[in-house]
């Protein structure tokens, strides 16, 4: 998997909640001062910042689509819109989220 980090934050938008922070697996992103910014070197890429971000500050450029596509049925973006959902529960859809709720993967 490419850990390179590929996600972005528009410093404008950002209203420095800090639940991308929250919800960030691989420790990418921190808060300085009141805004959150990427300060890690590698990524999963998988997108939960950008699923928890209320303003549609966090961008993503690589998704890995691979945590995205299961056997039993197709994932839909419209399921989580971005922003909305508890966190941590509703983080995104992913196998590692899957994972950490049910103790298996959703295949």
């Amino acid at each position: 998997m490419d850990k390179t980090v590929t996600t972005t934050i528009d410093e404008e938008r950002c209203n420095g909640c800090g639940l991308c922070v929250t919800v960030c697996p691989s420790d990418t992103i921190t808060m300085k001062g009141k805004k959150a910014v990427v300060t890690g070197t590698e990524s999963l890429n998988c997108g939960h910042c950008l699923a928890v971000c209320p303003t549609g500050a966090v961008q993503v450029a690589s998704l890995d689509p691979a945590l995205s596509t299961f056997k039993t049925f197709e994932a839909k973006s419209a399921w989580l819109p971005f922003g909305k959902g508890k966190i941590p529960g509703s983080q995104a859809s992913s196998k590692r989220a899957s994972i950490a709720k049910r103790g298996s993967p959703v295949l």
